[in-house]
């Protein structure tokens, strides 16, 4: 709500638009709807009010905006990975791996070439898990999406390793002897 004023002489003091006005910046949009009257100052919209206000003709009564606020919160950007490759993990050994990346939330990940090592999955989350049951090198791509292109990509290549274990001796203590 505003309060206008008339000040003698000036072309226009405060202005009402008839129809839509449009007033905005880098930051906000304000569509001010139908507004009243014409140029606060104007001979004939001072004529035109004294009927309805003949004790101040040209002091206009308090006016209340209606219009409709448009604005925008966020900007929206593509994901970006910005974790590291996964590393190599060992046969019945746990594994686990967080792929983390940038840009609007929520993100999701998938596997889009290659393959994971068996035993292992990936989480829409971005979770490598498992616990991996063949020996070899395998490679593919992780892809994490959020609906803005471009989707972002990182190539990996998980070797496992076959589990390590220290020798024991298996076989029955030698037999006493005689000379």
């Amino acid at each position: 709500t505003v309060t206008p004023t008339f000040e003698l002489g000036q072309s226009v003091d405060l202005y009402y638009s008839v129809g839509s006005r449009t007033v905005g910046n880098a930051d906000i949009v304000i569509n001010t709807g139908n507004g009243v009257g014409g140029n606060f100052g104007d001979p004939a919209a001072c004529a035109h009010w004294s009927r309805n206000y003949p004790n101040n003709p040209c002091l206009f009564p308090e006016r209340t905006w209606n219009g409709t606020i448009f604005y925008q919160t966020a900007v929206s950007a593509a994901p970006t990975i910005t974790s590291a490759a996964p590393g190599d993990g060992t046969v019945g050994l746990a594994y686990n791996y967080s792929y983390a990346a940038s840009g609007t939330t929520p993100i999701s990940y998938s596997v889009t070439a290659g393959a994971l090592p068996p035993g292992l999955t990936l989480s829409s989350g971005g979770v490598i898990s498992g616990t991996p049951t063949t020996a070899g090198t395998y490679t593919g791509t992780v892809t994490a999406t959020n609906g803005i292109n471009p989707n972002a990509t990182q190539n990996f290549s998980i070797t496992i390793l076959t589990t390590t274990i220290a020798p024991t001796i298996t076989s029955a203590a030698p037999a006493t002897g005689t000379v």
